[in-house]
């Protein structure tokens, strides 16, 4: 998530998804300390980010795609 993240960039619709994406990868990163902090709540981040995000970031890029118009390609 955090490496597609800014892959996105433009309108209003382009920075929310670059935003959720950049949360979304934060926090599962954030989640890989519990095993090391010994607190095995740490780790429900991740669930967050992947149960609860990971939705939202594909019916943004869904709505993305939708709005985009293909390109014209030319014949071989």
């Amino acid at each position: 998530m955090l490496f597609a993240a800014p892959v996105s960039h433009g309108g209003r619709l382009e920075n929310s998804i670059r935003g959720t994406m950049t949360l979304s990868g934060t926090l599962c990163l954030l989640a890989t300390l519990g095993p090391v902090t010994g607190d095995m709540r740490i780790p429900y981040l991740g669930i967050v980010a992947y149960a609860l995000m990971l939705p939202v970031i594909r019916v943004l890029l869904a709505i993305l795609f939708a709005r985009s118009t293909p390109q014209a390609r030319g014949n071989p």
